[in-house]
């Protein structure tokens, strides 16, 4: 399957398309203040389509959160528009699934990231072959660590076992307090 990745939830912002469980192309997403990113996000991802020469993808794959709110609506509403414009299914990855280790299979491995200023978002992560799933999501508001970016190779292995949903159920990924309840979207079987 062809997939369009959009994730703005991370320190740096990227756009990659994936191909069959693998990165086929990727970007970096200009790096600007949060209020012109928008604006500045249709130009690198039309192309990095016409240099993948892809026309359509069947599926576009989105960082739904934790991140910076901003960063993360807007890499969310991109994703629905693109999506309901071109009758496409969108597959939401929460930002730990990037930062687990896919050749660690059947244990739970806790992964955590920096998210702005509110500290590290961590979370236990589980990868197996016929799907991921976290659970025990938190963020540690005096922690610090510094900035990294998911990988998009284990992103891509994820997004090829993961169940994509309509545009119109997409939803942020945020966590309002330490001790939040993952939300069953974001899980991917």
């Amino acid at each position: 399957m062809i997939v369009l990745h959009i994730d703005c939830t991370d320190a740096v912002p990227v756009a990659a398309v994936f191909a069959d469980g693998n990165v086929a192309s990727a970007t970096e997403l200009p790096r600007h203040p949060e209020d012109r990113r928008g604006r500045l996000l249709y130009g690198p991802v039309r192309d990095l389509l016409i240099r993948s020469g892809i026309d359509r993808p069947e599926a576009v794959s989105v960082g739904v959160g934790p991140g910076p709110m901003t960063g993360t609506r807007l890499g969310i509403a991109f994703a629905q528009g693109f999506c309901m414009v071109h009758d496409l299914p969108v597959i939401p990855l929460a930002g730990w699934l990037g930062r687990a280790d896919p050749n660690i299979t059947g244990t739970t491995q806790d992964v955590s990231y920096q998210i702005g200023r509110l500290g590290v978002a961590s979370a236990a992560v589980t990868v197996a072959d016929t799907g991921w799933s976290w659970q025990s999501a938190r963020i540690d508001r005096q922690k610090t660590t510094e900035p990294t970016s998911s990988n998009l190779e284990t992103l891509a292995r994820a997004v090829a076992v993961a169940t994509p949903i309509r545009a119109d159920e997409l939803a942020p990924l945020y966590l309002r307090n330490p001790d939040a309840v993952p939300s069953p979207q974001v899980v991917v079987t």
